[in-house]
């Protein structure tokens, strides 16, 4: 099976259990990383907790 999958234009990675998970670029990690850590479902979480949530979005 192909691990990566293009929807509406959008670069996925399928996980051992076929989940797509976004490709981001290197210009957007901060801005995703701000967005899920100092936005209004953030606070100041451990670095895993942090991780989880970005991954489940």
């Amino acid at each position: 099976s192909v691990p990566y999958a293009i929807v509406d234009g959008v670069l996925f990675k399928k996980d051992v259990n076929g989940v797509l998970m976004r490709c981001i670029s290197t210009n957007q990690i901060q801005r995703v990383l701000e967005e899920f850590h100092g936005g209004p479902s953030g606070g100041h979480f451990a670095l895993r907790v942090t991780a989880l949530k970005i991954m489940k979005a």
